[in-house]
């Protein structure tokens, strides 16, 4: 074991995972998902489809990994868990904004701005709920 983590605890043992959190969870597990499924479907449309904009590609990125990382937040209660929702939540608007604009009909695409609603409102929640400073 390293020197650092020997005899720590890993999760924050005066917080235990409100119900606010446990349903964040799974929302920004799935955020996470279907950013990847969206990055990954607009780079297989035509070269000059008009969904797949520079700024919309990296957003989604942007939201898959941090909607991940705010999952292994709130599962580890680490102490930056209210930090990571506040960023997962303005992250996952924009990329909702994003998606919005010029999504058509795009199933895939609409899919992707209900999921990062959905999460950004999951963490809204938690900043709502918390009493970490």
């Amino acid at each position: 074991m390293h020197e650092a983590t020997r005899g720590r605890r890993f999760m924050n043992p005066t917080q235990v995972l409100t119900r606010e959190m446990e349903e964040a969870i799974p929302d920004c597990l799935e955020c996470h998902r279907m950013c990847l499924r969206t990055f990954s479907h607009l780079l297989m449309l035509e070269p000059d489809a008009e969904l797949a904009e520079p700024e919309q590609l990296n957003c989604l990125l942007d939201c898959a990994d941090m909607c991940r990382v705010c999952a292994d937040f709130l599962l580890r209660i680490s102490e930056f868990y209210v930090r990571a929702a506040e960023v997962c939540c303005q992250i996952c608007r924009r990329c909702q904004q994003l998606c919005e604009l010029p999504s058509g009909e795009d199933p895939i695409v609409l899919e992707c701005v209900s999921t990062c609603a959905r999460c950004a409102n999951s963490c809204k929640r938690v900043l709502a709920t918390s009493t970490v400073p």
